[in-house]
């Protein structure tokens, strides 16, 4: 994922029906301490927000905040938005509205709808495959209108502890028992219409984290809603209740994480980059650093390397080695990036991006020691002697638009 500020994501954290955003309370600093900015919002009659439920008649009314908050933000900015249990409808709406404005959009044991049907679809399916009983205490009750009649909906103590709360700390139950509010589906206003696009909901990335020992929204009907629409990434937390904001905290975080954690390759010498890579490595990225042929501890001796080749050679195992799906971020420093050059050239589709760290930076126009004879000469190395390989580079021209140009 690409950063918005030098200091993180922003993630936007939309809790759940009869919750707010207290419910984040483990969540927040945890992400916060990474780096990352956190917004935890009350919806419309959650949390301390003054408003009541019966002052709400849609879930446009209910997603207010969010969507307030949503259009705040600076035109340039992309926040991540994570969506717990019904927050996940609440996503939907902003997603359709504010699609430009979205990274991705975390379902966290949460419905999923699709554009396809009626905005009611999967909460419908839901109740068709959750037997009444499984409610428990839950009471359900009308309020509105005749002419506009809305059902209200509040967790009972024995639903709260057996199916939300049933692996989270004792203190979080009571917490949530003392805290959570009065809230609603909103089926009635989602039965009415169909609210999602492909071209808003359908163009926001969107990734589902499935809760493998939810009771509320058991696992089954969590990976029904994958194969229903698709998901860009899936991912699971094992143990998991449906709070898993609560039970494992530490866990969520990690795997809000993940797809932010890059593989750094530096290039060159592997010693020399003894400060940088315990700082990347402390901030949650792969490093690699290795040494190039007859380098560092590299056995060979220039004497045996005649091409740019034979000295990149290191790198070149490497990226072969790599899985297929796995892109890496490049570091290539002074004379690295000539070896950069070559890499970007064979393996285009396996780099995030090349950096450039002071380094020379050929061009795909000009034979490829174009770079070295306008600019001064490489100094000694530190430790060992090395080539420019010149000689190589001035036979040839290695590099194309196709690979080495199509690199970012």
């Amino acid at each position: 994922m690409e950063a918005n500020k030098k200091q993180g994501k922003h993630f936007v954290l939309v809790h759940g029906a009869g919750h707010g955003a207290w419910c984040w309370y483990k969540l927040k600093p945890l992400l916060e301490a990474a780096g990352h900015k956190v917004t935890a919002l009350d919806l419309a009659a959650s949390g301390i927000d003054l408003r009541k439920i019966e002052q709400l008649h849609t879930l446009h009314d209910y997603t207010l905040p969010l969507l307030e908050l949503m259009e705040s933000l600076p035109q340039e900015e992309k926040a991540i938005l994570v969506g717990h249990s019904l927050g996940g409808m609440n996503l939907a709406l902003a997603m359709e509205k504010y699609p430009k404005k979205i990274y991705a959009a975390v379902f966290l044991a949460a419905f999923m709808p699709d554009s396809i049907h009626i905005s009611s679809y999967v909460m419908d399916q839901y109740n068709e495959r959750t037997p009444a009983e499984n409610w428990l205490d839950t009471q359900f009750l009308p309020y509105g209108t005749p002419e506009e009649p809305l059902t209200s909906m509040t967790f009972g103590p024995k639903f709260l502890a057996d199916k939300l709360y049933r692996l989270s700390p004792p203190e979080d139950v009571a917490l949530g028992l003392s805290l959570v509010r009065t809230s609603s589906l909103f089926l009635e206003d989602l039965s009415k219409a169909k609210y999602l696009t492909d071209e808003g909901y359908g163009s926001v990335k969107r990734v589902y984290v499935v809760c493998t020992e939810d009771k509320g929204i058991s696992k089954e009907f969590q990976q029904w809603q994958i194969d229903n629409i698709g998901v860009t990434e899936a991912k699971e937390i094992k143990g998991a209740d449906h709070m898993a904001m609560l039970c494992m905290p530490k866990k969520l975080c990690d795997t809000l994480m993940e797809g932010m954690k890059k593989h750094f390759v530096l290039v060159h010498g592997g010693w020399c980059w003894y400060k940088l890579k315990p700082l990347l490595e402390a901030a949650g990225h792969k490093v690699t650093t290795f040494d190039l042929a007859a380098s560092g501890i590299d056995l060979r001796k220039i004497e045996q390397l005649h091409t740019l080749h034979d000295y990149t050679l290191p790198l070149f195992k490497l990226m072969e080695s790599l899985p297929q799906e796995e892109k890496v971020i490049l570091v290539g420093h002074s004379f690295g990036g000539m070896n950069l050059g070559l890499v970007m050239e064979k393996y285009p589709e396996k780099i995030y991006v090349a950096v450039f760290l002071a380094a020379f930076m050929p061009d795909s126009n000009h034979i490829s020691s174009y770079v070295l004879d306008e600019d001064v000469a490489l100094g000694l190395s530190l430790v060992r002697s090395s080539s420019l390989f010149r000689k190589d580079l001035s036979k040839a021209k290695y590099l194309t638009d196709e690979g080495y140009g199509s690199v970012n």
